[in-house]
């Protein structure tokens, strides 16, 4: 599989259109409208190093780049919320969340904004844990739940049951 066809949303830090590791499909998306200052530009690298990790695995998807973060890896819980909204308004295939909270009360809102991804169609890839803390959105039904495995070679995937 390399993606064609494929409209993949990216929610992190924003992307670096420049860096040669990452395709020409990509585009930067202004999804608050209450942003002030509308750039995608990745100022912390993050999201511009997993795009490029997933484009690399599907190289003729389409995708899309939405800026959660700004000078940190802090956001609010409602720009999440807007960002999960927009990729199901815009019918993405897959969005990668390679974030997460622990703060467990945003559960009754993320619950059924996950429950209509899935009904919509779009699958929700999102990190199960921050260093031994489960995190939402990963830790919800519908949500494909990812961790890192750093005994396993860069090819090499493991499967975890729970």
């Amino acid at each position: 599989m390399t993606g064609y066809g494929l409209k993949v949303a990216v929610i992190d830090t924003g992307i670096n259109a420049g860096h040669p590791h990452i395709c020409a499909s990509t585009h930067a998306v202004v999804f608050d409208p209450e942003e002030m200052e509308p750039s995608c530009e990745d100022i912390l690298g993050h999201g511009t190093a997993v795009t490029a990790a997933i484009q690399e695995k599907a190289p003729h998807a389409d995708y899309y780049i939405l800026k959660l973060f700004g000078n940190s890896l802090r956001s609010t819980s409602d720009r999440l919320f807007r960002a999960i909204e927009w990729t199901i308004e815009h019918q993405m295939d897959v969005v990668n969340l390679s974030l997460g909270s622990p703060d467990f009360d945003h559960r009754s809102t993320l619950e059924p904004l996950v429950a209509r991804a899935v009904e919509a169609g779009v699958l929700l890839v999102a990190a199960r844990y921050s260093e031994d803390t489960p995190v939402l959105p990963g830790m919800l039904d519908g949500v494909i739940s990812v961790d890192v495995d750093w005994s396993l070679s860069r090819d090499e995937y493991r499967v975890s049951r729970v």
